[in-house]
């Protein structure tokens, strides 16, 4: 008979998620990191080869590894990194890239709007 041990560890991994998020600016990015393994794995998001806070004014890391970016600017656009890590193997990483768009979609009209003016009917 078989008894039961403690469970055995599983190295954190990262499934896969959107690795491309477009947001316009002044809205909030959400970069998905879903990282699963037992022990449940240590998340953190790095920009810049930089650590971001956990919390702060702009940054919060979410109860499922989601980073949030509140109020986006033009300078946040760029390559974001998930690292993934319990102790049991190598850490996992998945590299989000953010494209911030203008803030609103009116700003450049197109062309053909304007040429209705000369238009004649017989």
């Amino acid at each position: 008979m078989r008894t039961h041990g403690p469970p055995t560890p599983v190295p954190a991994t990262i499934r896969p998620s959107d690795t491309l998020v477009s947001v316009r600016v002044s809205e909030t990015a959400r970069l998905a990191c879903v990282a699963v393994g037992f022990p449940r794995p240590i998340v953190q998001w790095y920009r810049k080869s930089k650590q971001l806070p956990q919390r702060s004014a702009r940054y919060a890391t979410l109860g499922d590894f989601t980073l949030a970016i509140r109020n986006v600017t033009l300078e946040d656009e760029g390559i974001y990194m998930c690292r993934a890590y319990n102790y049991h193997g190598d850490p996992a990483v998945l590299k989000v890239s953010l494209s911030v768009l203008p803030s609103s979609p009116s700003s450049s009209r197109p062309a053909w709007r304007r040429r209705r003016r000369g238009h004649h009917s017989s």
